[in-house]
């Protein structure tokens, strides 16, 4: 199977982009299309890493990347390894509803960390402006990643209530407070 990417051509009138070194450039358009990075946006890494895979100076690299990150393109955490595209759902939305159900495969293939906490609040975020069908494939609806079990559970609870005809009504929406605790809220049943 392939692995295709979207690269809005427009990126070559963006101020920041240009303002990138060439070799700036090409380490930002090699984490685009990276085979590794992830339908979430985010991906195991290295600057010295990606600097062999490009065959370029990892100093260059590193000061060209760290320019990205400085104008808000990328985001890094040097603890974890990670690399993360702010922007990345955007260009890249999920085309199905399966694609949202694989996240959680994904999410645990990404190291525990605050930046892998913001990847999955932005993948939330995106979520809760698509149809019903999105939201409620979504495996995750708090913040904190070690919570992804508890979402999928109340999912196949509320699908399990459905189909018995004990369902509290149907879920209008679902939020998650300052404390990264998920409320549902429900249209009774009439």
């Amino acid at each position: 199977m392939s692995h295709y990417r979207k690269i809005d051509v427009r990126i070559w009138n963006d101020a920041k982009f240009n303002g990138l070194s060439t070799v700036g450039k090409l380490g930002f358009m090699m984490l685009l299309s990276h085979p590794q990075m992830s339908s979430l946006g985010a991906m195991r890494g290295t600057f010295s890493g990606l600097a062999e895979e490009l065959n370029v100076d990892p100093e260059a690299l590193r000061e060209g990347l760290t320019d990205a990150i400085g104008k808000g393109m990328l985001e890094y955490d040097p603890a974890a390894k990670l690399f993360a595209l702010p922007n990345w759902i955007r260009y890249n939305p999920p085309e199905s509803v399966n694609v949202i159900k694989s996240w959680r495969k994904v999410a645990s293939y990404l190291p525990e960390c605050d930046l892998k906490s913001h990847v999955i609040q932005r993948a939330i975020a995106h979520v809760e402006g698509l149809s019903e069908a999105f939201r409620v494939a979504l495996p995750f609806g708090h913040p904190d990643p070690q919570n992804i079990e508890h979402r999928t559970q109340n999912i196949d609870s509320h699908r399990h209530n459905q189909k018995e005809g004990t369902s509290k009504g149907k879920r209008i929406r679902e939020r998650v407070d300052a404390d990264g605790v998920v409320h549902e809220e429900w249209e009774p049943e009439q």
